[in-house]
């Protein structure tokens, strides 16, 4: 039991410093930051959205899984190809075609 307590105490320091630097990126930078942590967010549910896929043909056969992947990676994509979104492919294509 204290093995478990001390996973999530280490886990949640890791957290801790992890926002702090965010954070402070944000203060500093804030609008380049804020595309790259949407991108980050945006492809994260993208996997969310593939491993509910998987756990639905793999494991669970439930449709709840299937329709809950779905619905991620449909909205997800949207959002990452919108402008108004979070613009984030069109974020990578910016900076792959600037030059420093």
């Amino acid at each position: 039991m204290t093995d478990i307590l001390v996973k999530i105490k280490n886990l949640s320091i890791i957290t801790i410093i992890a926002s702090l630097i965010i954070g402070l990126v944000l203060i500093i930078r804030p609008g380049e930051t804020l595309q790259i942590v949407s991108l980050i967010c945006g492809v994260s549910v993208i996997l969310l959205g593939i491993a509910a896929w998987i756990i639905y043909f793999v494991k669970d056969n439930s449709m709840f899984m299937a329709v809950l992947g779905t619905i991620s990676l449909i909205a997800d994509v949207n959002l990452l190809m919108d402008e108004n979104g979070f613009g984030g492919f069109r974020y990578i294509e910016h900076v792959l075609n600037t030059k420093a």
